[in-house]
């Protein structure tokens, strides 16, 4: 890095004609030689390479780019990552500080480029959709950190965390900024923690962090969000109390990853908790309370209290109709959820007619995430109104839609491939969807783990496929441990376990276990008919089954 650095300063040193040259500036490698010998107070341990890019700093000066040393004091400061300078360094915010006063863009880009120049950073051409980067080498960043600069970096950060593009880290237009904002948003927050600096500076970082979280929690990294989302939790609960608003965001977002980890009684309780105090503090139609009220009427649905789930998303759409309007994207994000709170109901026209309407307000951002998501949950309804070759062919158009926006190591494309396997198994297509599960499981158990719902969902259905191919004692003993696991984390009444269950007994009949099964069904019918209700059509499939085994059993048994 030095010899670069050298070298980038003698070639723009000798380009300036002789004439106009700074007499006391070195143009030969041997003056620039002596000229760091001559100034062993710029030695450092690692040898005279501090020494290499104040000799480019202190020609930048005298070029009239009188900001440069500051800047890459500032610069120094964020994380050890490429820096997004277009959203971070706004010209507006800097020239407010003393030490950048007249600075604008044409400066500061003027600044930047030179600095490129003289090999202090890289500035690469931006790629296609992504915000422009800057890089920056870990020993310029060690020694030129300014950090009396902090609360500028602060400020700097804040406004882009909370520009109108970047606020939301669900939006997917915004999710390329918090790809290069997450790294310096968690670095500053910790900084500003770990240096005891004052609540104005602390509290902007913690709510840019929990953002930065966040988003990492929504691209399938849930794991280090939670780690992130605690160390938030603990810092701010060791300077607030528990009613301020970044201890019940924290809390708020502890909850919401909790479920997506499969720890549904915890989220349950977390956001019981939020949505109390938010209902106090700020009442009942914030938009943050009816943010925990969607989102606990979510964990109520994946706890299979569907009518529960049903009156809290009523409530919140209501509400949020009201508030802004029929087509908002957060209105639409509620009533989507209302229709796959119908869909889990049995109420599948209902269901697939509100999931019409959600497409229909969504049709201008085809590619959106949200947009990828209705069509999926539409594709379910067709599934399960028994048009399979319907819901494959949108599954497969879905598979090739959300690897190309959100990755093939997506979790929501591993969702995908798992309906896809179903639409597969629908149509007898077993070695198909024995495939699809096989690449789903390995990846699940990667994502979320042995023990996650959805990692039992695959499984049972991957047991389906094998019964289907003819190996039934393979599916069954399959099939056991899947209902164990289950039972333990799940409990007897989750949908998940009673759909099990049931598909456990078919199998015990199809081994010629008939008692076993008929008892198995039996309680199966029973709880769903308690759970779900008489007239649901996964009640119905087992009353068939069961009197398709034993015809003279009695439905109250």
């Amino acid at each position: 890095m030095a010899l670069r650095t050298a070298g980038r300063y003698l070639a723009e040193a000798t380009a300036v004609p002789e004439a106009f040259r700074d007499a006391t500036a070195p143009t030969a490698f041997s003056a620039y030689r002596d000229t760091l010998d001559a100034r062993p107070e710029l030695i450092d341990p690692d040898g005279a390479i501090k020494s290499t890019w104040e000799l480019s700093l202190d020609l930048l000066d005298r070029r009239g780019l009188t900001w440069a040393r500051c800047l890459l004091g500032l610069i120094s400061i964020f994380a050890d990552a490429p820096l997004p300078y277009a959203l971070l360094l706004q010209p507006q915010t800097l020239a407010s500080e003393e030490a950048f006063a007249g600075l604008d863009g044409p400066s500061l880009w003027k600044h930047l480029r030179s600095m490129a120049d003289f090999g202090l950073l890289d500035l690469p051409a931006p790629e296609d959709d992504a915000p422009p980067l800057l890089y920056l080498h870990p020993l310029i960043r060690a020694f030129n950190a300014d950090h009396s600069l902090l609360p500028l970096a602060i400020r700097l950060l804040d406004r882009a965390a909370g520009a109108d593009h970047t606020r939301d880290p669900h939006e997917a237009q915004r999710q390329p900024d918090w790809n290069v904002l997450a790294p310096h948003a968690l670095h500053l927050a910790r900084h500003a923690v770990n240096t005891n600096a004052a609540d104005a500076h602390v509290e902007p970082t913690l709510a840019a962090a929990l953002g930065a979280a966040v988003h990492h929690r929504d691209n399938g990294l849930f794991q280090q969000a939670h780690a992130d989302i605690e160390f938030v939790r603990d810092a701010a609960d060791r300077r607030w109390d528990g009613e301020h608003p970044v201890v019940q965001a924290a809390a708020h977002a502890h909850a919401t990853t909790l479920r997506t980890m499969g720890r549904l009684r915890e989220a349950e309780a977390g956001l019981r908790e939020v949505v109390d105090v938010r209902r106090r503090t700020s009442g009942e139609r914030h938009p943050a309370t009816l943010a925990a009220r969607h989102d606990l009427g979510a964990v109520l649905n994946s706890l299979t209290r569907r009518a529960e789930a049903r009156a809290e998303f009523e409530l919140v759409l209501r509400s949020r109709v009201e508030l802004l309007g029929e087509r908002h994207p957060v209105t639409l994000r509620t009533r989507h959820r209302l229709a796959r709170v119908l869909f889990a109901q049995g109420a599948y026209p209902e269901s697939l007619a509100e999931f019409d309407a959600v497409l229909a307000a969504q049709t201008e951002h085809a590619d959106d995430p949200t947009t990828l998501t209705t069509r999926h949950h539409r594709a379910r309804v067709l599934l399960a109104q028994g048009d399979a070759e319907g819901a494959k062919k949108e599954f497969e158009a879905l598979l090739r839609d959300r690897r190309r926006v959100l990755g093939p190591e997506h979790p929501l494309v591993t969702t995908t491939r798992h309906n896809l396997a179903l639409a597969f198994l629908a149509l007898s297509q077993t070695t198909d969807a024995e495939r699809e599960l096989r690449a789903v499981l390995f990846d699940q158990q990667r994502i979320f783990g042995e023990r996650h719902y959805y990692t039992f969902a695959t499984r049972h259905e991957l047991a389906r496929a094998v019964f289907a191919q003819g190996h039934a004692e393979q599916a069954e003993t399959e099939m056991a441990l899947v209902l164990a696991a289950q039972r333990e984390v799940l409990g007897d009444d989750h949908s998940y376990t009673l759909a099990t269950r049931h598909t456990h007994a078919e199998i015990l009949a199809a081994v010629g276990r008939t008692a076993e099964a008929t008892a198995e069904l039996a309680q199966v019918l029973a709880r769903r008919t308690r759970t779900l209700g008489a007239d649901h059509p996964q009640t119905r499939a087992t009353h068939t089954v069961l009197h398709a085994i034993a015809p003279s059993t009695n439905d109250k048994a």
